[in-house]
């Protein structure tokens, strides 16, 4: 199985489509990155916990950042934002979702990487399981 995904990944690292599995290691890129600033320097979030609770992360992160807390205005215009890194509903295209066997691929593919990556923020919920 694994040697499938990866064959998929290699074909499609040479075009735009494979980026996309590149830049979901997040593992690798932390880890560089914590090689260079000490842990208490670096704050990682969720997406799905911003979008889901944006107000009291967007003040956690000014909080993080030693800033004075944002304006209700700036409040009111990072809320009204729309997520640009989603699938936006085309008519001439089908979103359907994605298919069982995919997802156990992808799930197999990341799994290690996301072990490692909850290990080095030493926090469970970037495992990704119940999700």
């Amino acid at each position: 199985m694994y040697r499938i995904l990866m064959t998929v990944y290699m074909n499609r690292s040479r075009c735009q489509g494979g980026m996309f599995l590149r830049a979901s290691l997040y593992y690798v890129y932390l880890n560089d990155w914590l090689k260079v600033f000490p842990h208490h320097q670096v704050m990682v979030i969720k997406a799905e916990n911003y979008y889901e609770h944006t107000a009291s992360v967007v003040k956690r992160v000014f909080r993080f950042l030693g800033l004075s807390q944002p304006t209700p205005e700036l409040m009111e215009a990072i809320g009204s934002s729309l997520p640009i890194n989603t699938r936006r509903h085309d008519p001439d295209r089908s979103l359907e979702p994605m298919l069982p066997e995919t997802k156990t691929l992808l799930d197999g593919f990341f799994r290690p990487f996301n072990k490692r990556l909850a290990k080095l923020l030493k926090d469970p919920r970037f495992l990704w399981e119940n999700e």
